[in-house]
């Protein structure tokens, strides 16, 4: 699989062969820039490789897309929708049923409950960045993706998170993250891989 940002520019990735298998930890480093985002898109399906292709179960990621969790650097819900909101609406949207009792529960352990009601557009950075959390982790996809799902948590909720995520793929799915912090990433990812000069390589 290849990617290049139009047609004539230079790859930002190019050879990447990789399979992953139903319950691993897939754990992503790399230098700004050197295309660990555009990885993550392509495997969610909101990019197009340039050559090659991603499967899911056999079909692109686009068909499968009630399957797959993605928690982005950036906030991708709406911003005048309160928390709360904003969690119902995706859970509905991925057709995926929860009862309220359960929603709140996930909520509050991540500290959200006195927030409820909050417009995302009033909410912290941390604040939107736990509602992506109890999304993904409510959603219990076959593939999650996290691009730097820490940053602008406090201690606990990075906790809660760690078990979370590690949770989802007990139940069969891949994880696939990305994080600055290599000796975390290597103590929660059964295999680390490295993106550089656009090429992905594990290591060992």
């Amino acid at each position: 699989m290849a990617f290049a940002y139009g047609a004539g520019r230079a790859p930002v990735l190019h050879d990447i062969t990789v399979n992953f298998d139903g319950g691993q930890r897939i754990g992503l480093l790399g230098a700004n820039g050197s295309g660990k985002t555009t990885l993550l898109m392509l495997l969610s399906g909101a990019l197009q490789p340039t050559s090659g292709h991603v499967r899911l179960n056999g079909a692109a990621p686009s068909a499968e897309k009630c399957m797959i969790a993605v928690v982005s650097a950036d906030f991708d819900g709406f911003d005048y929708l309160t928390l709360e909101q904003n969690v119902e609406f995706c859970l509905e949207f991925a057709g995926v049923a929860r009862r309220q009792s359960v929603v709140r529960d996930v909520m509050e352990r991540y500290g959200l409950t006195p927030h409820l009601r909050t417009r995302a557009s009033e909410a912290s950075r941390g604040m939107r960045r736990k509602v992506q959390l109890v999304i993904a982790r409510l959603t219990q996809p076959s593939l999650l993706l996290a691009d730097e799902p820490l940053d602008g948590l406090d201690e606990e909720s990075q906790v809660h998170w760690l078990e979370d995520s590690a949770q989802i793929a007990r139940g069969g799915a891949i994880t696939v993250t990305a994080l600055h912090d290599a000796a975390l990433l290597r103590a929660h990812s059964d295999r680390v891989f490295e993106i550089a000069a656009g090429r992905l390589r594990e290591q060992r």
